[in-house]
């Protein structure tokens, strides 16, 4: 069975309007959001993480230190991006997030999801150098440590994508989409029984979940038959 990608923290939010306009010496900020990612072209190369890229200045502009009382606005342009994400509409996400300065407080959650936006363009080095930057800044960001594992997935790095996988394992403990990432990453590098265990362990992570129920976007039903079909190809191993 081909893989199948599940991302993180896909609630929708209600939709919000475009952020007020600014006098052009306002520095910008930013807030918090990530959106599930959409199928992606194969056969891209990791962006090398030596060299990291400063913020792309398409995505980011380099600025003073926002003035206070700008962060709310910041927000609204954050979460309006994710408005447009949620909306598959990337490209016009990273159109409003390039408002959003390197200096705010929010910057780390901007750039996670600036990567979700290119990597929904298809262009998964960026995606990469964005959330490498993002983990930098904030280096508990579970949403990033998450996403960097996906993107190493996509690009066929498996043996990256695990590492990722299981810190994001460690930062979320009790999170089944973790653990599913996890238990497929494990079975991309041949760990069959360290895959059995994540699948089992995410099975169990969904109990009590009713089956229509959205995690991030994903339906428990489908997660919980996705990880008895994988069970079910390591006989061996059941």
């Amino acid at each position: 069975m081909a893989s199948a990608y599940v991302y993180y923290k896909g609630d929708a939010l209600p939709a919000a309007p475009p952020p007020p306009p600014r006098a052009p010496d306002e520095s910008r900020r930013r807030v918090s959001g990530t959106e599930p990612l959409v199928s992606q072209q194969a056969g891209k190369k990791r962006a090398s993480m030596p060299t990291v890229p400063p913020y792309d200045k398409r995505s980011f502009h380099d600025q003073a230190a926002p003035a206070a009382g700008h962060e709310q606005s910041d927000e609204a342009t954050l979460k309006h991006g994710r408005e447009l994400m949620g909306r598959g509409r990337a490209d016009e996400a990273l159109e409003v997030l390039k408002h959003i300065s390197p200096q705010s407080a929010c910057a780390s959650l901007a750039l996670t999801l600036a990567a979700r936006a290119d990597a929904d363009r298809g262009d998964l080095d960026m995606a990469a150098a964005e959330v490498q930057r993002a983990l930098e800044i904030d280096t508990p960001n579970e949403d990033a440590i998450l996403l960097l594992g996906v993107v190493y997935a996509r690009q066929g790095d498996w043996p990256l994508a695990v590492q990722q996988f299981e810190r994001a394992r460690y930062v979320s403990p009790t999170s089944a989409l973790v653990s599913f990432h996890l238990a497929d990453a494990y079975r991309h590098t041949g760990r069959a029984e360290l895959a059995a265990r994540e699948y089992r362990t995410t099975i169990r992570k969904l109990d009590g979940h009713p089956p229509d129920t959205l995690l991030d976007g994903v339906a428990v039903v489908w997660l919980r038959e996705t990880c008895q079909r994988q069970l079910e190809s390591l006989p061996q191993l059941t």
